[in-house]
């Protein structure tokens, strides 16, 4: 157990839990269902016309990247 607490794996300090607290709540849930979306259109129709998306909850807007 001691071997995996180093810094290379631990990070450093508090800094990923003072990112993960900047987060929303529920980010990830909604990236989850966008990535689902663009798999299932993948899967499904064989094309996808956007490949990932920029995600803003504060304005709750959706900027998709196209291919």
């Amino acid at each position: 157990m001691d071997a995996h607490d180093t810094p290379n794996l631990q990070g450093r300090g508090c800094a990923y839990s003072d990112k993960l607290n900047e987060q929303s709540l529920f980010i990830d849930d909604v990236l989850v269902a966008h990535a689902a979306d663009c798999l299932f259109r993948l899967l499904y129709h064989k094309q996808i016309q956007k490949h990932g998306a920029f995600v803003n909850l504060e304005s709750g807007r959706v900027n998709p990247i196209l291919v």
